[in-house]
């Protein structure tokens, strides 16, 4: 397996849309891909692609391995940025040994986990058998790897290409779960007036971030942010809420929000606005926030109440650490993000994302949102929810995988826990016996438009993961 190969079948499935919820293209292209390759390959009906590649002579008394990726990329765009994630390729940009994308994000995670797969399917390098299994929508709800069915498996050895540091052998992850707040409009309040001038307000290029990985890391939520704004707006005569929203995704540090209003004498939001950016620009340096006069039109405002209300659940909303781990400096045990805020059909919606390494406490999250809801109102739905993947103690892979590391890059690994959601938190619960372990190259910034891979590291890997399906345990 070649660095060079790996690489340009990045920039073909980069070609391929495949946001999360968006997947029949990519895994048609996969699944297409496999056969060719003279694979055994199906596609299950969540879009998963299983393929088998026999072993070679001489490896037919090696016990079968268990590669995985998953396919779907979180689509994050900058303000301003004209692209279709449901049809636009990713514009890849190199650089200084490393790559990014044109204005979005570039789906390195897990794109060059897939890549890998890919090149491995159609090596001829003689080899271990190898079962692949390349998922559906991890970044949202993990429905690809827990619809999959496990039964059609045969190795317990499994390799998860989705870790996104050089050198960490990753060996547990956290659970998650999504959990809303709804305020219904009819409870809220409203009403229509006429209105000479409307603003909006928009606050953008915060740096965002991963919701697990760079929770600690003292980034500004955008939707606080404008929480502390409306809470001073929400004080200057003549002010209405027509409309606030803001964040993309539950897994992704919100990094942009906007709102609609009526306000008399707007000049006092410019000041305001100046001195929030001085405040912010140690923190977030590439903040943005800009004041737009719109048209006056018959419009549909939020109620007095209603604002407040609203202003109130931003305020109170809870984001950030919970817990840090006991005996780990720095390791994150139990977070939360405040990621999204939308308008639906019939309510203004507040999304959270929960993580904890503890199973324990994975009832934490529905907690603090049940009492933001006692001070504001609203009703709390629990939606997706995976718990974590422990250690397993007894592991004869973890042994084996750090002795081809050092063996093949000259240096010992760190073998670690993340706070972060892997499909391995399925795996370690539905292949008995299973014996997982997650690695990957460098990445830095994943789900924003940040993102970028280091081509260095992920010739490192190239030749790590060939070591470990050409070894012998």
């Amino acid at each position: 397996m070649k660095f060079e190969r790996v690489y340009d079948l990045f920039k073909e499935i980069s070609k391929v849309p495949r946001g999360s919820g968006n997947m029949e293209g990519i895994s048609d292209f996969v699944l297409a891909f496999a056969k060719n390759c003279g694979c055994k390959a199906e596609k299950d009906e969540h879009c998963n692609v299983f393929a088998v590649k026999e072993a070679a002579p001489g490896f037919e008394n090696e016990p079968p391995m268990i590669l995985q990726a998953h396919m779907d990329m979180v689509c994050v765009k900058d303000t301003g940025v004209a692209h279709d994630f449901t049809k636009d390729p990713i514009e890849i940009v190199e650089k200084d040994g490393w790559i990014t994308a044109n204005g979005t994000s570039l789906g390195s995670d897990d794109g060059l986990g897939v890549s890998m797969m890919l090149a491995l399917l159609e090596s001829k390098d003689p080899m271990r058998k190898l079962e692949f299994i390349f998922t559906t929508d991890e970044e949202t709800s993990m429905i690809g790897a827990t619809g999959f069915d496990c039964s059609k498996l045969t190795g317990k050895y499994i390799l998860n290409l989705d870790e996104e540091e050089e050198g960490h052998i990753v060996v547990s992850c956290a659970g998650s779960s999504d959990i809303r707040l709804q305020l219904s409009y009819e409870d809220l309040g409203y009403e229509h007036i006429k209105s000479d001038k409307l603003y909006s307000l928009t606050l953008s290029h915060f740096r965002g971030g991963h919701s697990g990985i760079e929770i600690n890391e003292n980034r500004l939520n955008a939707l606080r942010v404008m929480g502390e704004i409306l809470g001073e707006v929400n004080k200057l005569e003549g002010f209405k809420l027509a409309s606030i929203s803001g964040g993309q995704f539950f897994n992704a540090i919100p990094k942009d929000a906007e709102i609609l209003f009526t306000v008399k004498d707007a000049s006092l939001i410019e000041n305001m606005l100046a001195d929030k950016l001085e405040t912010y620009k140690l923190i977030e340096p590439d903040a943005k926030l800009v004041l737009t006069e719109k048209p006056g039109e018959e419009i549909c405002v939020y109620s007095d109440a209603a604002t407040d209300r609203i202003t109130a659940a931003i305020e109170n909303a809870p984001h950030g650490v919970f817990t840090m781990h006991e005996t780990i400096p720095g390791f994150v045990e139990t977070s939360i993000n405040f990621a999204i805020i939308r308008e639906l059909d019939d309510c203004l919606e507040f999304d959270f994302m929960f993580r904890s390494n503890v199973d324990d406490m994975m009832d934490k999250g529905e907690e603090a949102v049940r009492k933001l809801s006692e001070k504001v109102g609203g009703n709390v739905i629990t939606g997706h929810r995976s718990f974590g993947w422990e250690e397993k103690k007894d592991s004869a892979f973890v042994p084996y995988v750090c002795q081809k590391f050092e063996e093949t890059l000259g240096k010992k690994p760190e073998v670690m826990g993340v706070h972060a959601g892997l499909e391995c938190g399925v795996w370690s619960k539905k292949i008995p016996g299973a014996d997982p372990v997650s690695m990957g190259p460098t990445l830095n910034h994943p789900h924003t438009t940040m993102e970028e891979a280091s081509l260095e590291s992920l010739e490192h890997y190239t030749r790590f993961v060939d070591a470990i399906v050409k070894g012998k345990i």
